[in-house]
């Protein structure tokens, strides 16, 4: 690898797959660092020196070559999120951020396979909540938690059982889910395929849904929304940002 060939960001994320890293942390005049088994390592620089805000800024032309036409002026972006992948490899929630006026990237490395309830070590009540057909479930925790996780293995649970459409609504999509299955999820990014959480879910009342699926209950006028659809019959599950039950409320 050469600090000068912009696919040096495909041949990191794939060390951070390979490596078992969680997260792939690239700055501009910064060492590369990994997060393993939720430690830092860093990157000699010996293997890959520190980039210069130019060469970050083509990793990010890079990563987003396939939507470019939707993805603002680069050079004064302040964050994004989306989707990336290695083909048949791996997958990665990517955010591009800015600091000290340069981008900076943080890649979450995604599992292909949707882990189930017995690999996370749910308990089993989880189960129980699964199978609820009306209300509103919200999954609290801190960030990195296993708030998606969790949500995604529910949701992969619930169209391996039962034959329901589920539109899910993410900001970026995380996991991918089969097609063979009892059940079928409509998947719908933000940016990509619809404006805001609160339009998706306004949308998935139209979309013949059983259970809707939202990424980050963030501000008031999702909830509304979320509570909305709840008190029409619908299951709707989603993340919520907060540590206690007061916090959540």
């Amino acid at each position: 690898m050469t600090a000068t060939d912009w696919h040096i960001i495909d041949d990191l994320l794939l060390a951070a797959y390979k490596h078992e890293a969680s997260d792939l942390l690239v700055r501009a005049d910064d060492r590369v660092r990994m997060r393993i088994h939720g430690t830092i390592m860093t990157i000699s620089p010996d293997k890959v020196p520190p980039q210069s805000g130019d060469q970050v800024l083509e990793m990010v032309r890079h990563l987003t070559r396939n939507f470019s036409d939707k993805v603002p002026d680069l050079a004064r972006v302040q964050n994004l999120d989306f989707h990336y992948s290695l083909e048949d490899i791996a997958h990665y929630r990517v955010h591009v951020m800015r600091s000290n006026n340069n981008l900076g990237i943080v890649a979450r490395v995604l599992p292909r396979k949707i882990p189930d309830f017995g690999e996370l070590r749910l308990p089993p009540v989880i189960r129980e909540i699964a199978s609820y057909r009306n209300g509103l479930i919200l999954m609290a925790g801190a960030t990195g938690s296993g708030k998606s996780t969790t949500l995604a293995a529910m949701t992969d649970y619930i169209i391996s059982n039962k034959p329901v459409h589920i539109v899910t609504i993410e900001d970026p999509i995380e996991y991918c889910y089969a097609m063979h299955k009892k059940g079928t999820v409509s998947q719908r990014e933000l940016g990509r395929d619809v404006g805001d959480y609160a339009q998706g879910l306004n949308d998935a009342m139209r979309e013949t849904p059983d259970i809707i699926v939202v990424g980050e209950a963030r501000d008031r006028q999702v909830i509304q929304a979320a509570l909305q659809a709840a008190e029409t019959g619908h299951l709707v599950m989603a993340t919520v940002h907060a540590t206690t039950a007061i916090g959540t409320m």
